[in-house]
């Protein structure tokens, strides 16, 4: 084998190495994203929980069954919905999985020798972090792709909904 042949052999394109990094960067931007919306929710909860027992305090003082009940089914609601949802721990899931994509990202920017084998690694690195993915929204997917297309200026945007 002439050595030319060899180095095709052994390196990876940079087409599959510019391909793998997209996505890891895509996967990246899709945790954070999910991690910003569970923690959201999750403040939402607690705020409106807190708001609903001060209302259940008030309206034993006031001595108003009614609306301390409707205050009490308000909080249970909340925090079924918190518990359900699993809200708490999928903030903590998706922050963990951006970070490994983050590390991964920061791992293959850094690589000076992008041999077939390193770039076998990483991509096993990548499938490895899919692997404890929870199902996941298309339409952000969809979202997280545009935007990052649209920051490195190349690649096709989804057409998402009715544009």
């Amino acid at each position: 084998m002439t050595d030319k042949n060899q180095t095709i052999a052994t390196e990876a394109s940079h087409e599959e190495w510019q391909r793998l990094l997209q996505i890891v960067r895509l996967s990246k931007s899709y945790h954070i994203k999910r991690t910003a919306w569970f923690d959201f929710l999750v403040k939402l909860l607690n705020a409106l929980t807190i708001f609903a027992a001060m209302g259940v305090v008030y309206t034993v003082v006031e001595s108003s069954k009614i609306i301390s009940i409707v205050f009490g089914i308000a909080i249970a609601l909340f925090s079924t919905i918190c518990l359900v949802f699993n809200c708490s721990d999928m903030a903590k899931l998706h922050t963990d999985l951006k970070r490994k994509f983050a590390d991964l990202e920061k791992n293959m920017v850094k690589c000076a020798h992008q041999t077939r084998q390193v770039f076998n690694e990483f991509e096993a690195e990548k499938i490895s972090i899919d692997a404890e993915e929870p199902y996941g929204s298309i339409t952000l997917d969809m979202i997280c792709h545009n935007e990052l297309v649209q920051s490195q200026g190349y690649g096709q945007f989804y057409n998402i909904g009715n544009e």
